[in-house]
């Protein structure tokens, strides 16, 4: 549990961002005082309860020269008008001052710079010991099939709807992620937390997964992705493995959501090797359904890394004419499901595209009692 201490200036904007903290992040236990409070009895700054502060105070106010006591410096966060530099940033400068976040940032955004600090100040690590993290890979053979909007779509229902925590990981050679989500100016991306990963062997950071994501608004937590080729396509055997422990160790969720490059590439089959349950995707038309069972025959004859009882078969774009049965997840074509907002694709998982996705989150969720 990390303990954060909200020295509020203006009272409503520290009510309203505690209640939004404590919501949000049940690890952060939230105690919450006005500045003047605090100066009258200054002793609160230099007690051990607390593990980091946070104030609105403003980086002119008399507040913050209080703060500038170096027994409480880096335990420190000023809260500003203005937009300051990364957190990354800040803490490579040898005296960087009080850190410094933006007020008006998106309250995820601000959360993902408590986590990367608090791991940074305090070396430590909020897990939950209890939780087992099961990966869930969607594959479309050939593209154009709606594979990541199920992907994004199953990882959105068992979050908002059954209470799971997932992370979406995309291995698409060219990922899509920013259609569906917003990151923020300036967040880390996930090329940052491979550096931090391997070349820093930073458990103290990287042990924080929430410093390096960001959630949308069904609280799925997304890597931000690189420009150009997907920065997870360039590991190796032995550090894809790494990785995949570190995050199944991390107890930070129920799901990781795969979202497969559409090839049978040696590193898409070594990738399967990890997962639980595999979606198999394609749509109603000849060619999607010629690569289809030329797919499943090669996993037949290849020994695929996953038995055939794993594998949930989805034929998304359907047009009418081949029901759902006990073999075939049917989603039928439904564009009202899909609103284009500029550069970004919005999908609603409650019409007909979200019936689909509930019958395959059924099915995921009833292993878990098996």
């Amino acid at each position: 549990m990390a303990r954060l201490f909200i020295a509020y200036n203006e009272r409503e904007y520290g009510f309203a961002l505690a209640r939004a903290i404590s919501g949000i992040h049940k690890g952060f236990d939230v105690t919450i005082l006005s500045c003047n409070s605090v100066l009258e009895n200054d002793s609160i700054l230099f007690s051990e309860q607390w593990d980091f502060l946070l104030t609105d105070c403003g980086l002119d106010s008399l507040f913050a020269d209080r703060l500038q006591n170096q027994t409480i410096k880096k335990r420190s966060i000023v809260l500003t008008e203005t937009i300051p530099e990364m957190i990354s940033k800040q803490i490579s400068k040898e005296d960087s001052g009080l850190w410094q976040v933006y007020k008006y940032a998106p309250v995820n955004e601000i959360l993902n710079d408590l986590n990367f600090l608090f791991a940074y100040l305090t070396d430590k690590k909020i897990v939950n010991p209890y939780l087992k993290t099961s990966l869930i890979g969607v594959l479309g053979v050939s593209g154009g099939v709606g594979s990541s909007s199920i992907a994004i779509g199953l990882a959105r229902e068992l979050s908002r709807y059954h209470d799971k925590k997932i992370l979406y990981l995309s291995f698409e050679e060219l990922p899509a992620t920013e259609m569906y989500v917003t990151f923020g100016c300036g967040c880390r991306k996930i090329s940052d937390f491979l550096y931090y990963l391997f070349e820093k062997q930073d458990d103290e950071i990287c042990s924080h997964l929430e410093g390096f994501t960001t959630k949308d608004d069904f609280g799925v937590g997304f890597f931000c992705p690189s420009r150009g080729r997907n920065d997870l396509r360039s590991l190796t055997k032995d550090d894809l493995a790494y990785l995949i422990k570190y995050l199944t160790d991390s107890c930070s969720y129920d799901y990781i959501l795969i979202d497969f490059n559409h090839d049978i590439s040696p590193e898409t089959w070594e990738l399967l090797t990890y997962c639980t349950r595999l979606i198999l995707v394609h749509k109603d038309d000849p060619v999607s359904f010629q690569k289809q069972r030329k797919l499943e025959d090669y996993f037949r004859k290849g020994s695929a890394p996953i038995s055939e009882d794993a594998m949930i078969h989805v034929r998304n774009f359907n047009d009418g004419g081949h029901p759902s049965n006990e073999n075939v997840i049917v989603i039928d074509t439904d564009e009202n499901s899909f609103c284009h907002q500029g550069e970004q694709l919005g999908i609603d998982i409650s019409q007909t595209f979200g019936i689909g996705i509930k019958h395959i989150a059924e099915i995921v969720l009833l292993a878990e009692f098996n």
